[in-house]
């Protein structure tokens, strides 16, 4: 027998775990636990080749200084610098949309030293910028993915 799950029943649900009313926890214990599978990832190298990172990484973070995703790559990279050894230093190149340090990025050499902290944005601008000189699946290799986050659309309970 089958019962229906009322949509305040599982939002109780929710509330009830312990990371629900800390969703910053939840956020940050799975960027670390990220970190590492990227770190240990891009650290386990064959013998023969150089070992990976020779000199230091740089993240461009394509917004202002001081927000939350400045605070994100600050915190990434101080766990990849412990990781690895070598500084990691964050870059804000902010402006039009992630437009400018996306295509600072996309310039680069192609070597890892020099990531991207992208947001939705990114394929956002790909879609709706016509001039857009950047292709995500062309220019960028994804790594991993730090956060997930959701939107909601509210509106005055006096608007039908």
């Amino acid at each position: 027998m089958t019962s229906a799950t009322s949509g305040n029943e599982c939002n109780r649900r929710q509330m009830a775990t312990p990371n629900a009313r800390r969703p910053w926890r939840a956020a940050i214990n799975t960027m670390a636990g990220l970190c590492v599978v990227v770190g240990v990832a891009l650290t386990t190298v064959p013998a023969a080749a150089q070992v990976f990172p020779a000199r230091p990484v740089k993240i461009v973070v394509p917004y202002t200084a001081g927000g939350p995703a400045d605070s994100l790559a600050r915190l990434v990279g101080q766990k990849l610098s412990d990781k690895w050894g070598q500084p990691v230093v964050i870059e804000n190149k902010p402006g039009a949309n992630t437009i400018i340090g996306m295509e600072y990025v996309a310039r680069s050499a192609p070597d890892g030293y020099t990531l991207i902290l992208a947001t939705t944005a990114m394929t956002i601008n790909a879609a709706i910028v016509p001039k857009f000189r950047s292709t995500p699946r062309r220019d960028f290799t994804p790594l991993c993915n730090l956060i997930s986050t959701s939107f909601l659309l509210a509106v005055h309970p006096s608007i039908p």
